[in-house]
């Protein structure tokens, strides 16, 4: 490889740029609650318009109709819903993430460190797009606050590490770090160092980094430990995380990209080529759950008893795109790859209407029929980078058949909110303040941007690249 790509690609010209507030006067959740349940019965579209008529997904929408529905999602609901006052805990600080379908925040029992992460990205994301001076103040002042909330709290003053997740009251939930919460740690503080120049966030991504590679980092086989504190194989039971590390390569590829040091690089060149040869099934493409620590299937598990999440094949897929990207691999090798196993995902793992199950065998038998909201944006984020790198117009029809199916089932058009889970006819399955407690907005606007560039690029029909 030349000695041009020693440094990160850019990807400010690509689909891969991600691109004190006011107050109630009165703290406490169920306060906020109440309040919130009157004024929706005043004002029923007070935490989000309402998606127009006109704005509707049908199997005959054109990119530019698509585009609007997105963009109107985006802007108007999403962005709004997951940043709005009414979210922070004015009485012990952070964040609330657990909505009902009317937008209004609900008691919860904790405030998990993935969720509080995410509210600062939307955050992040919410204020580059903003032209209004006074929403840009409020989003400024919440992100500060957020951003101190988590340093204060959530990090262990003792290593550096940071806490899974708090108390209503901001106490740790645990004191032992997990590598997962590491990894994610870097994955966004590096993400916000890129879209507003926190260089306070990239100092704290760097120390989670040195902490993380010293602790977990497998020195013999490479990639990640699950927990922290170990260079063997002993207090892993000998197994490692398929998620943990393409989670980690995706971390890695941010962290490059906001500082190219060179063992940045050559830790994620390293994972990228595991993601590539050893993390997914090649009978059926799907991603593995867990592998022994050398990256072999685990043994004594047959292998149609081994089971997988279908939305972690989708990431995976994307994710290693974006990675060889960043490290200037060639392209027709990843997007090669990337295409094989789609083929094998869109016939294995997606129903003929656009449902992404939740969990299933390696065979693709289902065995969790629920459809999350995270599993069918990142199936559409997935078909976007695809059809953005082939210009084949089968990719953008799959990811249209995902969309009017989540547009109509999942996604409340009153206000955008993407309900947390559903059954495979649309119905919810799961109550607020019980599970996925990790949404905070995050998958849906990470899909909803890409879309933006990929959709916006598009022809008025989509026709094959020659």
């Amino acid at each position: 490889m030349n000695s041009a790509n020693d440094k990160p690609v850019s990807a400010s010209m690509n689909l891969h740029d991600h691109l004190r507030p006011s107050r109630w006067g009165w703290g406490g959740m169920k306060h906020k609650a109440l309040l919130a349940t009157v004024l929706l019965l005043l004002c029923p579209h007070v935490y989000g318009e309402s998606i127009p008529e006109k704005l509707q997904i049908t199997v005959r929408s054109k990119p530019s109709e698509l585009a609007a529905v997105l963009k109107f999602n985006l802007d108007n609901q999403v962005l709004r819903l997951w940043t709005d006052a009414r979210l922070t805990d004015d009485q012990y600080g952070g964040f609330f993430n657990l909505l009902d379908a009317n937008g209004a925040p609900q008691s919860q029992s904790d405030k998990p460190l993935i969720a509080h992460l995410r509210l600062l990205w939307v955050h992040a994301v919410a204020l580059q797009r903003t032209t209004d001076k006074e929403r840009k103040q409020r989003l400024s002042r919440q992100y500060r606050d957020g951003m101190k909330y988590l340093q204060n709290n959530f990090r262990n003053t003792h290593d550096g590490s940071w806490y899974s997740g708090l108390t209503m009251e901001s106490q740790p939930l645990s004191r032992a770090p997990q590598t997962l919460y590491q990894i994610y740690a870097i994955y966004i503080l590096s993400e916000l160092k890129t879209m507003l120049d926190d260089d306070e966030a990239l100092r704290l991504a760097e120390e989670t980094f040195e902490l993380i590679d010293s602790t977990a980092w497998d020195s013999e086989h490479a990639g990640y430990f699950n927990k922290p504190g170990t260079h063997d194989a002993g207090a892993t039971d000998g197994q490692k995380s398929a998620g943990i590390n393409f989670h980690a390569m995706l971390a890695l590829a941010s962290l490059y990209r906001a500082s190219s040091k060179p063992l940045y690089r050559q830790r994620l060149k390293t994972l990228y080529d595991i993601a590539i040869t050893r993390l997914f099934d090649k009978q059926s493409g799907h991603s593995y759950l867990n592998l022994t620590r050398d990256w072999h299937p685990l043994p004594g598990v047959p292998r149609n008893e081994q089971r997988t999440l279908f939305g972690h094949t989708a990431e995976l897929l994307w994710y290693t795109m974006v990675s060889g990207q960043t490290l200037g691999e060639k392209p027709d090798a990843v997007v090669t790859w990337a295409s094989q196993l789609a083929g094998k995902f869109m016939v294995n793992s997606i129903s003929a209407d656009g449902v992404i199950f939740h969990m299933g065998l390696l065979d693709g038998e289902v065995t969790d029929r629920g459809v999350s909201f995270w599993a069918q944006a990142e199936a559409m984020n997935l078909f976007l980078h695809l059809y953005a790198a082939t210009g084949e117009c089968h990719y953008y029809e799959q990811f249209k058949v995902i969309t009017q199916w989540t547009f109509k089932h999942l996604v409340i058009s009153q206000n955008g909110l993407w309900w947390r889970l559903v059954d495979e006819n649309g119905n919810r399955l799961k109550d607020i303040g019980s599970g996925l407690k990790w949404q905070a907005g995050l998958h849906e606007t990470r899909m909803l941007l890409t879309a933006e560039q990929v959709l916006g690029n598009m022809p008025h029909e989509c026709t094959n690249a020659e």
